[in-house]
C-alpha cells in the first residue's frame, strides 16, 4: 500500500514539474531568444567613480561597468518580445564573482516571472577563477568565485532542475522546448587547469552521455539541436586555438551521425556563422558578445516543418534608460557611447602593438590604427559584409593587406574582408527528421 501511495504522489510531483516548465506541443513554433558572454559585474564590486571606470574598461571592448544596465535593459525587452525561452551560452559574469553570480541569478527569476523560461550553461570565466576581482578606491582586489556545485546551486532553476536528463559527469544537460525539439546544454570547460583557460573539450564519459541522448532522440523522432560556450567550428583559420574545442572534429562526426545539424556558441565575441563540409553541412553560430558594441543577441523561431531561421537583434539600452529616468549621459547616449568606446579601445591596443613593432613611422601607425579601429566596428557585429568594397579601397586597409607584419596579423585583416558564403547575421535552416 505505501510502494501504491509513493508512486502516486511520485506522479503528482512531475506532473507539477512539467505544468511549470510549460513545454510546447508538438508542431508549435517555438521563439528562442540567444545571449552570450554578458560577462555581468555586480555593481557591488566596484566604487561608481565614472573616470576610473574608464581606466578599467576591459581590454576586449567589454563594457564591464554597465552589464548590470544591459541586462536589466535586455530583459525588460524580452518581456515585450516574449520569447518561449532564453538560451545564455556561458560567461554569465566578469571573471567568476560569487556576487556577480548571485546578482545574475535574481535578474533571471524575474525574467521566469514573466513567464519566459531560461537556460544557462557555464563559459570558462564563469567557475574556479583565480581573476575574481572587485574594484576598490582604484585597485583589483581579489574576492569570491565559485566552483562547479556553487553553479548548478544558483541556476537551479535555470536548466537542472527540470532537465529531462542530466550529465552525471559535469553541467550539461538536455531540455525539452516542445515535445518535438530538444536542447543539449554543454557544459564544454575544461576544468582543474587553472581558469579561465580559453580551450575547450567534451570529455569521452560525456560524449557517451551525448550520444545516448542522440539514440533516444532518433527513436522518438524529435529535433535536437546544442549549445556551449566554446566553438564547435573553425571561424578564423589564424586565431581558433583555444576557441574551438580541442576535440571538435569527434564531435562533429558524432553530430553528423545522428542528424545534428545546429549549435550555438560564443567566447570569441564576434558574430559569425560557418559550417561543416559534409553532404549535409552542420552550422555553428556563433552570437557577438551581448555586452560589447552593438550590444546584440540572437532571435530563433523554429517550427518542424519549416526548420530554423535565426536572425541578430540590438539592445535598446538608451531607450530603456530614458524610460527609467535615468541621468547617466553615457546610458542615455548608449549606442553611440558603446561605439565610440570600442572603437577607442581597438584603436589604441593598435597604436600600441605597431609602436611596440616599431616597424613604421607614427603617421603610419595611425594610419593602420584607425584602419583596424573601423573594421573591427563593422566585423564583430557581423556587418562587415555592407562595408566591404568600402574597406577594400581604404588607404590605411590596403596599407594592411599589402604590408603589415607579422604575417598572421595580415592574414587575420584578409580573412575579415573575404567573401563569406553565409551571412554572420542570418540563417535558415531546413532540418528533416
Amino acid at each position: 500500500m505505501r510502494k501504491i501511495v509513493l508512486i502516486f504522489f511520485l506522479v503528482i510531483a512531475l506532473s507539477a514539474c512539467q505544468a511549470q516548465v510549460n513545454r510546447l506541443p508538438a508542431n508549435s513554433e517555438v521563439k528562442i531568444a540567444i545571449a552570450t558572454d554578458l560577462h555581468l559585474l555586480s555593481d557591488q564590486l566596484f566604487d561608481y567613480d565614472p573616470e576610473t571606470m574608464e581606466a578599467y574598461v576591459s581590454g576586449d571592448g567589454r563594457l564591464v561597468f554597465y552589464t548590470s544596465e544591459i541586462m536589466d535593459a535586455f530583459s525588460n525587452q524580452l518581456s515585450i518580445e516574449k520569447p518561449d525561452v532564453l538560451i545564455i551560452s556561458g560567461d554569465l559574469t566578469h571573471n567568476g564573482e560569487k556576487k556577480s553570480h548571485e546578482v545574475l541569478s535574481k535578474k533571471l527569476k524575474e525574467l521566469e516571472k514573466d513567464g519566459i523560461r531560461v537556460l544557462v550553461v557555464p563559459g570558462n570565466h564563469d567557475i574556479e577563477n583565480f581573476l575574481a576581482r572587485s574594484l576598490q578606491d582604484g585597485k583589483w582586489i581579489s574576492t569570491d568565485t565559485i566552483v562547479a556545485k556553487d553553479f548548478d546551486r544558483y541556476y537551479k532553476n535555470f536548466g537542472y532542475a527540470d532537465a529531462l536528463d542530466r550529465d552525471p559527469n559535469g553541467l550539461s544537460y538536455v531540455s525539452e522546448l516542445s515535445e518535438d525539439l530538444w536542447v543539449l546544454m554543454i557544459d564544454s570547460n575544461r576544468y582543474r587547469i587553472g581558469m579561465p583557460t580559453g580551450s575547450g573539450e567534451i570529455r569521452d564519459e560525456s560524449m557517451e552521455w551525448i550520444e545516448s541522448i542522440l539514440i533516444k532522440a532518433k527513436e522518438m523522432n524529435v529535433e535536437v539541436f546544442s549549445v556551449m560556450h566554446h566553438n564547435l567550428l573553425i571561424h578564423s583559420p589564424n586565431n581558433y586555438i583555444g576557441n574551438t574545442l580541442n576535440n571538435y572534429e569527434e564531435v562533429v562526426e558524432l553530430y553528423d551521425q545522428y542528424d545534428v545539424r545546429l549549435n550555438f556558441s560564443g567566447h570569441i565575441h564576434a558574430q559569425g556563422i560557418v559550417h561543416s563540409e559534409h553532404m549535409e553541412p552542420i552550422y555553428d553560430v556563433v552570437t557577438s558578445s551581448i555586452s560589447i558594441s552593438p550590444i546584440q543577441y540572437g532571435w530563433v523561431t523554429y517550427q518542424k516543418d519549416d526548420g530554423f531561421e535565426y536572425v541578430t537583434r540590438q539592445v535598446d539600452v538608451q531607450n530603456w534608460a530614458i524610460q527609467n529616468n535615468l541621468s547617466d549621459m553615457n546610458l542615455l547616449n548608449f549606442k553611440d557611447y558603446a561605439r565610440e568606446s570600442f572603437k577607442a579601445l581597438s584603436y589604441g591596443r593598435t597604436l600600441e602593438t605597431l609602436t611596440e613593432l616599431g616597424l613604421y613611422n607614427a603617421e603610419m601607425n595611425e594610419l593602420l590604427a584607425s584602419s583596424m579601429s573601423e573594421v573591427n566596428a563593422y566585423y564583430f557585429p557581423g556587418h562587415i559584409a555592407n562595408e566591404r568594397e568600402r574597406f577594400l579601397v581604404s588607404e590605411g586597409v590596403l596599407q594592411w593587406m599589402s604590408k603589415s607584419e607579422p604575417q598572421r596579423t595580415r592574414r587575420y585583416v584578409e580573412f575579415m574582408l573575404q567573401e563569406k558564403s553565409i551571412s554572420p547575421i542570418h540563417l535558415k535552416l531546413q532540418t528533416n527528421n
